[in-house]
């Protein structure tokens, strides 16, 4: 089992003033150091969300797929695997020297500030990654941008307020419905709680 999984430190972050305070360099680093670098069986429940997006939206024509915070680019190497022209990137270089020793086709990057072109994706994936940021709307920005028209971004995160996870920077579902209502640039597909009630998962469509 991974530290941070009994680890009180790195649980939610605390809000002064309703303002999200989080060192993001240092929790990056501190999470790390608590995690082996190798494969993680969370791949379950990322390929569970890749099915469950695949029954809610018509699949014909999509083939780019960015796996945005892919971790050790488990997920990469399964959407490969299954004819998907994919990528993925992980802000911890241990995890992308990882990957790519796997020859998984993972890079360095921040989801909130990548290097990729605009309107490039047709799907752009993400699993437990958006909570964790320091800005859930400058990643789903970043996201749309470089998402194609049509195309959709996938994100799951633990329940908003979960105090028995580790840092989740959402604070309940109606921030995030806040945040993506005033974003015109998009159609909600599905918006819920995963079956098991743990999960927030958002599909959205770029128009």
């Amino acid at each position: 089992m991974q530290k941070w999984k009994t680890d009180k430190s790195l649980y939610n972050c605390k809000r002064v003033n309703n303002i999200k305070q989080l060192d993001y360099t240092k929790y990056v680093n501190e999470f790390m150091s608590q995690d082996p670098v190798r494969d993680w069986e969370s791949i379950k429940r990322c390929i569970k969300l890749w099915e469950f997006f695949k029954s809610k939206v018509d699949m014909i024509g999509i083939e780019d797929v960015l796996d945005a915070g892919t971790k050790d680019g488990q997920m990469v190497d399964y959407l490969a695997k299954s004819g998907y022209s994919s990528i993925g990137i992980e802000i911890d270089q241990q995890y992308v020297d990882y990957a790519t020793s796997k020859r998984r086709n993972v890079i360095k990057g921040d989801i909130c500030d990548m290097n990729r072109m605009d309107n490039v994706y047709d799907v752009v994936f993400s699993h437990h990654v958006f909570g964790l940021c320091p800005s859930y709307l400058k990643a789903y920005q970043e996201c749309l941008r470089i998402t194609r028209p049509g195309g959709y971004i996938v994100t799951c995160n633990d329940v908003p307020g979960n105090s028995h996870k580790h840092f989740c920077l959402i604070q309940n579902d109606n921030e995030v419905k806040n945040i993506l209502s005033n974003c015109p640039e998009h159609d909600i597909i599905y918006f819920g709680h995963h079956s098991n009630d743990k999960e927030l998962v958002v599909i959205l469509r770029k128009k």
